[in-house]
C-alpha cells in the first residue's frame, strides 16, 4: 500500500471510532455519531474512490483482527476433514484455500454464505449470460464460481484492493478458469457502459458506491442489464429507495433480507468445536443487510 493510501486508511479508521457526540439513526436502524456521519459524507464527496478503498480495507482488517482466531480454527477443522474445497451451495466443488480469503471462510466452505441469494444465483446461472460483471469481487468466490458454473461466460471481476485482485487471479488459476476471469481494479460508469447490456448481468457489492455507480441516466445500458446488488444502507442512508426509484420503470425489483442461521442445518459443522460453530456461521456484517435483484423487463 502506498503512503498516501495508508494515510487515508488510517484516517478512516480514526473516523469510525467513537466520539462523545449525539447519535444519528439511519433508516435501517444503524447508529452513527454525528461527527462520524458528517466526516464520512464529506470524505465521500471529496474523494469517492479513496472513500470506497478505505471502507473496503477497514472492513477486511476489522474481520481479520476480530474473528481470525475462531474462524481459522473452524476453517482448519473443516479443511482437515474434507479438503480445501466448497462443500455445498451453488459453487460446490470449487477449490478454495482458506489462506487467501478476505472475509469469513466457513460460510463459503459449507454453503451458507449469503444463502438468501441462492435462488437468484441459480436463476442467473440458468439464464446463460455471456458477460458477468462482478463489482467488489474480493478473493473471487463469486467471480470464479460463476466462471465454473457458466462455461460460456466471460467474468469481469473488479476490486479496488490490489490484494483482492491478486487473490482473485490466483483462485481463477487454481480452478483452471484464468482465461475467463478478467481481473481489474476500480469499476466506473464507463466500464459498465462498455460491458453491459442484453445478455449481461451485474453482481455488485461495493460498500455503498452503488449509489454513484448504478445510475441508468449516466449508464443507459443498465436499462437492459440484470443486476443483483447488495444495498449498504448503513453506509449510505437512502440508497435502497434511490436504487428502487431509478429502476422501477425498467426492472422488476425483488428485495431480500438477511436471515438467521441454525447450526443444526449444516451437518459438516460437526467437525467444528461447539463454541466456534455459531461464530463460524456469522458473516461479520455490521448491520442487517438487504439485496435487490433487478430483473430487466426488456
Amino acid at each position: 500500500m502506498s503512503d498516501h493510501r495508508r494515510a487515508i486508511t488510517i484516517l478512516y479508521l480514526l473516523w469510525t471510532g467513537p466520539f462523545p457526540t449525539s447519535r444519528v439513526v439511519t433508516s435501517r436502524g444503524c447508529c452513527l455519531t454525528t461527527m462520524t456521519f458528517m466526516m464520512k459524507q464529506l470524505f465521500r464527496r471529496v474523494s469517492p474512490k479513496l472513500f470506497i478503498s478505505a471502507q473496503v480495507r477497514y472492513r477486511r482488517l476489522r474481520f481479520r483482527f476480530a474473528n481470525h482466531g475462531r474462524d481459522f480454527r473452524a476453517t482448519q477443522a473443516l479443511c482437515d476433514r474434507y479438503g480445501k474445497r466448497v462443500l455445498a451451495g451453488p459453487f460446490q466443488g470449487m477449490k478454495y484455500p482458506y489462506d487467501v480469503v478476505l472475509s469469513s471462510c466457513v460460510p463459503k466452505l459449507i454453503g451458507s454464505y449469503e444463502e438468501e441469494l441462492h435462488p437468484a444465483i441459480e436463476e442467473i446461472i440458468k439464464r446463460r449470460y455471456s458477460v458477468v460483471v462482478n463489482i467488489g469481487c474480493a478473493e473471487g468466490y463469486y467471480a470464479v464460481g460463476f466462471a465454473l458454473r457458466m462455461p460460456d461466460a466471460i467474468v469481469y471481476a473488479f476490486d479496488i484492493d490490489p490484494t483482492a485482485q491478486h487473490y482473485c487471479a490466483n483462485l481463477a488459476k487454481l480452478n483452471c478458469v484464468p482465461e475467463r476471469v478478467r481481473v481489474n481494479g476500480f469499476c466506473g460508469q464507463s466500464h459498465l457502459q462498455q460491458l453491459c447490456g442484453y445478455r449481461s448481468v451485474i453482481l455488485c457489492d461495493c460498500e455503498g458506491f452503488e449509489w454513484e455507480l448504478l445510475d441508468p441516466v449516466a449508464v443507459p445500458q443498465l436499462a437492459t442489464t440484470d443486476i443483483l446488488v447488495e444495498l449498504h444502507e448503513f453506509i449510505k442512508p437512502g440508497v435502497t429507495n434511490t436504487i428502487f426509484s431509478r429502476f422501477r420503470n425498467t426492472h422488476s425489483v425483488t428485495l431480500t433480507n438477511t436471515k438467521d442461521r441454525d447450526t443444526r442445518n449444516y451437518p459438516t459443522l460437526e467437525t467444528v468445536a461447539r463454541l466456534d460453530r455459531y461464530s463460524a456461521l456469522r458473516e461479520n456484517r455490521p448491520a442487517p443487510m438487504q439485496w435487490a435483484y433487478l430483473d430487466s423487463k426488456r
